[in-house]
């Protein structure tokens, strides 16, 4: 079977692309998580599409609160997840708490 990357794949099933025209609800754990992480990389050779990332994240943690609760060396734990992506999901989990912070006056 042949490998495609996210810009490869029929627009309709992108998950942006799914997102924007369907919302949240419509779009699985894995691909709301892949939105997260933007986009794929190439390691030792092989590469992996966000939502490649995204599946393993899943698997590893078992959950999306699993990740959630992950840290910095957690993640990098995961194949194909290095200091940048890690980096990302660490800021994405500040952004929440600045939200709370300004949505509950704390």
């Amino acid at each position: 079977m042949e490998y495609l990357t996210i810009k490869e794949m029929p627009e309709d099933a992108r998950p942006r692309e799914r997102l924007v025209r369907s919302g949240p609800g419509a779009l699985s754990n894995q691909e709301l998580l892949a939105i997260t992480l933007s986009t794929g990389v190439v390691k030792d050779g092989q590469k992996y599409t966000a939502i490649d990332l995204a599946t393993q994240l899943l698997r590893h943690f078992e959950s999306l609160k699993g990740v959630a609760q992950a840290d910095f060396a957690q993640l990098c734990e995961v194949a194909g997840i290095g200091p940048a992506k890690a980096l990302t999901a660490t800021a994405r989990k500040l952004a929440v708490i600045f939200y709370r912070m300004v949505t509950e006056g704390k």
